[in-house]
């Protein structure tokens, strides 16, 4: 007679959790863009400018991916501070800015698109301001038919693309003073017309 045990029923393998985004503390000096800090996956970091009226603080962060990405900035508010979130290209060319509506208030950019690197400032809109704060960076996929922030500039138009007769595209008031600005392309057609833009 052969006997044998039964095999053990063996527990599946446990889901990855999702661990949320990292939690990072500002890493000093960051006062000019080549000092920046790289954030290339969603984080918060804890952070702060400092208050001396005699020069301002600024903090640098990058952003950066090897494939366009979503992202949404946040910073929270300073009592006493006028936050300033800015947005910058490589070559050090502002491309938004968006401010608190008012002191001790956030500031945000819900819907910028990194594609390569952009740089991001914070700082405070007045000088004499400071304080901690956080910074929240949130990276997600592109949505396909929404408006590719930064677009604030003529030189950073998102293209529209026809869909049958109509150029669609979905766009969002992120902050007071945000532009968005939209390119159409216009076909060369088989007469011999030309195109524009």
């Amino acid at each position: 007679l052969v006997t044998g045990c039964p095999r053990k029923q063996e527990a599946p393998p446990a889901a990855a959790q999702d661990a949320g985004p990292a939690q990072r503390t500002e890493v000093e000096p960051d006062d000019r863009p080549e000092q920046s800090m790289a954030l290339g996956e969603s984080t918060d970091v804890t952070a702060s400018l400092s208050s001396t009226p005699a020069r301002a603080d600024e903090d640098w962060y990058l952003l950066f991916g090897d494939r366009p990405r979503a992202v949404d900035v946040s910073v929270s508010g300073i009592p006493g501070t006028v936050v300033l979130l800015e947005a910058y290209d490589e070559t050090r060319t502002r491309l938004a800015a968006v401010s608190a509506e008012a002191e001790g208030q956030p500031a945000r950019f819900p819907n910028l698109t990194v594609r390569g690197k952009l740089l991001l400032r914070v700082s405070a809109a007045r000088k004499g301001g400071g304080g901690a704060y956080t910074l929240s960076v949130r990276y997600g996929e592109p949505r396909p038919g929404m408006e590719l922030e930064p677009n604030d500039r003529h030189a950073d138009a998102t293209e529209l693309q026809p869909q049958g007769d109509a150029w669609t595209i979905q766009g969002l008031y992120g902050s007071p003073g945000d532009e968005d600005h939209f390119r159409i392309v216009l076909d060369t057609s088989e007469d011999g017309g030309t195109a524009g833009t």
